[in-house]
């Protein structure tokens, strides 16, 4: 934990962690947007400050 503290991911295990997510999401059922997988990437994008396509941001929404 502490090599990722001082030195971030290696890209390699951000790799394995996208194919586990991936991996994950084709196995659960149900629409999209409510697939836990789902929701879980969506609040790390969003919690990096990211955005997702066609997904109104709280900005978006405020505006409207």
């Amino acid at each position: 934990m502490l090599a990722y503290r001082y030195s971030g991911i290696r890209w390699s295990d951000f790799v394995d962690i996208i194919d586990a997510l991936k991996s994950e999401f084709e196995e659960q059922i149900g629409p999209a947007k409510e697939r836990a997988s789902y929701r879980r990437h969506e609040n790390w994008v969003l919690s990096a400050g990211g955005r997702i396509r066609g997904l109104a941001s709280k900005e978006d929404e405020e505006r409207s």
